[in-house]
């Protein structure tokens, strides 16, 4: 499942951007948090068929309320 984020996705990347010093911890020279947020959010966006999304994986929770 697929959520569109295009609007709200550098609203993301401005809250990930606050944690300066975990901004350029990804182990990959000259590629950012940032950088990886945006790349990946468009990814899923074209598996989604949308600009921007995040994927999920729904849970269906079935409770016995038969007594």
């Amino acid at each position: 499942m697929f959520v569109d984020v295009d609007v709200v996705l550098e609203r993301k990347v401005a809250a990930l951007e606050a944690h300066a010093s975990q901004v350029t911890k990804t182990n990959i020279e000259g590629l950012t948090i940032l950088d990886i947020a945006r790349s990946s959010a468009h990814f899923r966006g074209i598996q989604g068929r949308v600009r921007n999304a995040e994927g999920f994986v729904p849970l269906r929770l079935f409770i016995n309320i038969a007594p």
